[in-house]
Formats: C-alpha cells, structure tokens, sequence
C-alpha cells in the first residue's frame, strides 16, 4: 500500500461523490448513495494518513463499488493534480 497525505485521500473521495464535514475532532467523509462514511482524526493537508485508515478506505471503497483496489493505489501513488 503506498503512502499518502490526506489530502490525496481527501481529493479522491470528493472525486466520487462524498460531502465532508471538518470539526475539531474528527473528519467525516459521507456518500449518501452508496450508504458509505469514513470518519478520521483531524488530519492536516500535508499529514501523512495512518497506513490502517488507507487500508479500510481501500477496502470499503472496493466492496462498495465506487473504485477498483487498483485505480484507487494508483490514484495515491500518482494523485491527479487539477489546473
């Protein structure tokens, strides 16, 4: 699994439809649709994300059909700069 800051992580789950709502002491991620949240410690952009948190959303994403294990590692691996 590589590595990556929560703002990867944070770009690709705004990219597949989820609503994020930030407060103090934790970071919730919702995709209405597909019944599916995350929720985080209060991650700082450039903080890198715990290895078990990118495991689960990997996982979760994939069982949930909203993206390949595969173009989800890519995604982090080569994140998808807008300009």
């Amino acid at each position: 699994m590589p590595e990556a800051n929560y703002s990867v992580l944070r770009q690709i789950l705004l990219d597949l439809g989820f609503t994020v709502r930030v407060t103090p002491k934790y970071i919730r991620f919702d995709h209405k649709a597909s019944d599916t949240w995350f929720l985080y410690p209060p991650y700082r952009d450039d903080e890198a994300m715990h290895p078990g948190d990118l495991v689960a959303a990997r996982r979760i994403l994939d069982e949930r059909g909203l993206i390949p294990r595969q173009r989800f590692e890519e995604l982090l691996r080569h994140p998808v700069i807008a300009s």
